[in-house]
């Protein structure tokens, strides 16, 4: 049985029900819209919410490959810069961690959810710097990411992003509602 969220926004227009769970099988019905009050509210099987693509199964593929594709946009002029010998290497891998490293991991609490995206960042990490270093793909992973100077791969980044997070919300004040919503979610 599929479930209903409703996103509520500002306005009737931008307000949609994302359908989750198995049930959302578009393929043996049609998803009609809702009546609320004097609006109708179309049922949709993905929504972009908040930055984060919510997806009518909750497993958050679609915001990962729209995180991979941004970092993959930013990196795209910094590579040329380095191809072209513009800028020396060190000063782009400084734009890379910041230009780079910010449009990947937006909502990382969410890209973690998504299957194997500690290993597509870690990948996506070395495919840039065998890129930066003009190297071979035969080239080892871990050298081009300690030519790099990164202490952490991009996934192990992501790893400790998410802990420092849920460290976070073990930290809040109990009276807040975000605490309680952690709180009752661990049971």
């Amino acid at each position: 049985v599929a479930t209903r969220q409703e996103y509520h926004v500002d306005t009737p227009e931008k307000t949609a029900i994302l359908l989750v769970g198995r049930a959302a099988d578009t393929s043996r019905y049609s998803i009609m819209p809702v009546m609320m009050g004097v609006h109708v509210v179309p049922c949709v099987l993905k929504r972009k919410w908040a930055g984060i693509v919510w997806d009518h199964d909750l497993t958050f593929q679609p915001f990962l490959s729209s995180r991979i594709a941004a970092a993959s946009f930013a990196f795209k002029p910094l590579a040329a810069l380095s191809a072209d010998g513009v800028a020396p290497l060190s000063e782009v891998r400084e734009v890379v961690r910041s230009k780079v490293m910010g449009a990947l991991c937006d909502g990382s609490m969410f890209l973690f959810l998504a299957d194997g995206a500690v290993e597509s960042l870690d990948s996506l990490q070395v495919e840039f710097e065998r890129f930066l270093l003009h190297a071979p793909p035969w080239f080892p992973g871990t050298l081009a990411r300690a030519s790099g100077g990164w202490s952490l791969s991009w996934g192990e980044q992501l790893c400790l992003d998410v802990l420092a997070f849920r460290a976070e919300l073990w930290c809040c004040k109990d009276s807040l509602l975000v605490r309680k919503a952690w709180q009752a979610a661990q049971c």
